[in-house]
Parts: C-alpha cells; structure tokens; sequence
C-alpha cells in the first residue's frame, strides 16, 4: 500500500503523520516522494510511523 496511501487512508496530512510519529514533516514528506525511501529509514523510524498509523504488518508500508 506504501506510506502515502495509509496516511491517506486515515485521513491524515503529512503534518499530522509527523507530529504523530515525533518525526520532522520533512522526512514524510521525503520519503513519500522517494527522497529518502522508506526502505532506506532506519527500523526505529518504521515503527515510528506504524505505531503513527496504527499498522501491525510492517509489509504495508513497504509497498508501493
């Protein structure tokens, strides 16, 4: 599904993804235009933006 259309999927911006996941805005926003792939992120930053989304299966935000 990859990280833009969960984000999405919750009815979430960037911003509030961010502010969610104790991340800068600006590494959402890299990563969800391949800046900075998610593939790249360390795994502390994954689960960050899991625990954010509220997904168990790490796969999700892999895919694109």
């Amino acid at each position: 599904m990859g990280l833009a259309e969960l984000r999405k999927s919750k009815g979430l911006t960037q911003r509030e993804l961010a502010e969610r996941a104790g991340l800068p805005y600006s590494r959402i926003a890299a990563i969800e235009t391949r800046k900075r792939p998610i593939e790249d992120a360390s795994f502390k930053t994954v689960l960050k933006l899991a625990d954010a989304l509220k997904v168990r299966d790490l796969r999700k935000l892999l895919d694109d």
